[in-house]
């Protein structure tokens, strides 16, 4: 029976930072796309793209326009309260409109959802209430006998903040819509 040294090595594992794992990921999807691009060009074809990471420094390019600095007013109350009643009106006027006589298809459904959520965001602009930030959502899915219950939560100040919300239901889906009037003091 032969004995043998057993040796023991140290191995030490440099772990990249999560910063470095990003921009590694960043640069090799960047190199993918202009290798892509390239080969377009080779073929005559032209194709641009371009892949930006919000937090890598140096990849954004500077803002030219001079910045405004606004005085505070310290403003602390609306001039006049949220109109639920008009808001709620017009998310029911648009979604009513649209999906009347739709069927449920995943694929329309999806872009519809952007699409009511943006006509309904521009309406309730045009009501041109002051110092009030507006977001939109809409939900639409299929009636196929499950319940679905949808839920936000968010931090606002109860005496002025509030939203507006209908629920329609045809045939094959439903769809939910809620505007939220958050003030900004």
């Amino acid at each position: 029976m032969a004995q043998g040294r057993e040796q023991l090595t140290e191995v030490r594992l440099e772990v990249p930072t999560a910063t470095e794992l990003r921009r590694q990921i960043v640069q090799s999807q960047t190199s993918a796309v202009f290798s892509f691009a390239n080969s377009f060009r080779k073929q005559g074809l032209v194709s641009t793209s371009r892949v930006e990471m919000a937090d890598s420094p140096g990849i954004r390019p500077k803002d030219k326009r001079k910045r405004v600095n606004y005085e505070n007013t310290y403003k602390m109350t609306p001039d006049r309260p949220f109109p639920y009643v008009e808001v709620r009106r017009i998310i029911s006027d648009v979604i009513n409109s649209h999906l009347k006589d739709e069927k449920y298809d995943q694929n329309s459904c999806r872009q519809h959802t952007k699409t009511l959520a943006e006509m309904i965001k521009m309406r309730v602009k045009e009501l041109s209430i002051p110092r009030y930030k507006i977001v939109c959502l809409v939900h639409i899915g299929q009636i196929n006998g499950q319940t679905v219950r949808v839920a936000s939560q968010c931090l606002w100040n109860p005496e002025f903040d509030t939203f507006a919300e209908y629920s329609f239901k045809n045939g094959s889906l439903f769809a939910t819509g809620q505007v939220y009037g958050v003030y900004y003091e």
